[in-house]
Formats: structure tokens, sequence, C-alpha cells
């Protein structure tokens, strides 16, 4: 099948050559007779309506082409803008069920409140059951993450935090490494060992933040920030904070509990 692109362009350029061919015929050989003149001029004619024809004819497909991808990629446009306020929807729901669990719950309710969330798979079901849009906190930061929480930090006055590593799993030191790359520039009371140190009213089974005010501005702010980048950190007053004496506002505790 032809194109019918092809077929116009074909045309206008058959038409010109034609057009061209006459004009130069009429000057090398002039028509004597009446009737010849004519037939020139009818030629000349019927050619020059064809080549302006062909020329609209394709002067409208092209803006009709370019009015349908116009059309099409505002539509894309406005596809690609509802699923971004879709999923923007969803994650800010899910910060703030995980931001009303860390506040109002203890680590244990919190766990014991993300496994009821799971779907109970009974071993008869023929079809799996998709996941809950509840995620279940990971060992360590993602990249986006990372630039979240260190892009925010970047934004508030330097001060001192005490960071305590509780034992030698892989995990535990990567995420460790990321704790002192976010707070670079920062007083850091960098502690590692093999236990939980010193005791506190609130045992905690797993990473938190905590200091010696829970209701201290600057933790609070930091609390905040890693919370608002989806970061599973909770804030856990009154919990273990360490030896090494007066600890400072802020302090972070890293442990991937068995």
């Amino acid at each position: 099948m032809v194109n019918v692109d092809t077929a116009i362009s074909v045309a206008i350029w058959a038409t010109g050559i034609g057009m061209t061919s006459v004009g130069i015929e009429m000057t090398v050989t002039p028509p004597t007779k009446s009737y010849q003149k004519w037939l020139y001029r009818s030629i000349f004619a019927v050619f020059g309506l064809v080549f302006i024809g062909a020329n609209l004819w394709q002067s409208s497909r092209t803006q009709t082409e370019k009015q349908t991808e116009i059309a099409e990629r505002h539509a894309e446009e406005v596809r690609n803008e509802g699923n971004i306020r879709y999923v923007e929807g969803q994650l800010d729901t899910m910060t703030k069920i995980l931001h009303d669990l860390a506040m109002n719950s203890t680590p244990q309710q919190w766990m014991t409140a993300l496994r009821d969330a799971m779907p109970k798979i009974s071993p008869h079901q023929a079809t799996p059951i998709s996941p809950p849009p509840i995620v279940v906190p990971q060992g360590t930061f993602s990249d986006g993450q990372m630039f979240s929480i260190k892009k925010q930090i970047g934004t508030i006055a330097k001060g001192n935090l005490r960071l305590l590593c509780i034992g030698g799993k892989p995990n535990t030191e990567i995420m460790c490494d990321q704790i002192r790359n976010i707070f670079m520039g920062w007083g850091i009371q960098d502690i590692t060992s093999g236990i939980m140190g010193s005791a506190g009213s609130v045992h905690v089974d797993g990473s938190y933040i905590t200091g010696p005010d829970s209701g201290d501005k600057l933790l609070i702010k930091i609390f905040s920030i890693f919370d608002s980048a989806g970061a599973k950190i909770p804030l856990v007053p009154n919990a273990p904070m360490g030896r090494g004496g007066n600890a400072p506002a802020v302090v972070i505790v890293i442990n991937q509990p068995d």
C-alpha cells in the first residue's frame, strides 16, 4: 500500500517538473496557432491546480498530525500527573500511619500492629494475596532516603549527637556508616559495643532515636526529618543511651535484632 504522504510528495515533485517543462517548451518553441496556445495554457493550469492542491493537502495533514501529537502528549502528561498524585497520596498516608504508630506505641506494640496488618495466607489458597501498603522496616537506608535526610539535615545548625552501634552485623556497620555520612561535620560521640550498655526504663529491641529530654526541639526535628523520608527509626523516650557520661540532646542507637 502506497503511503499517502509519499504520494503527495511525488505529486508535488511531478507537477513542479511538468510546469517547468511546459514553460520551457513555450519559451523555446512558441505556439503560433490559437488552439496550440490554449492547449499549453490548459496543461499549465492543470499542473498548477494539482500542485497547489497537493501542497494544501500536505499542509493540512501535517497540521492534523501535529494537533494529534499535542493532544496525545497532553493526555499522557495528565495520566502521569494523576499517577504521581496517587503515589504521593499513598506515601503520605503511609508516613502518617507510621508516624502515629511511632509516637503513640512502644516498639513491641508497633511491630505487633505491623504483623496484624500483614495478610493471613491460608495454605488452601490457590492465588497469592497482594502485600499491604505498609513497608516493614529495612536494615539500611535507600539512596533516596539518604539524599532526602542529608539535604534536610544540612538546613539546620550543626550540633552534637551520640551514635551507639550495637553488635557487629554487616547491616549494622552499613547503617552506622550512613548515619556518620548524614551527620558529617557534627560532633559525634561514636560508640561501638556488643551490648546495649546502660539500662533505661524502656527495653527496645531494634534501632531507635532517643535523648535525655524527649521534648528537646532538636531531637524532635531530627526524628521528623528521618520520619518524613520514610526511615523507620522510632523516637523512644527514656530508652538506653549507652555508657560514656552525659549524653547530648540526640542519641541514635543502631541495633539489628536477631
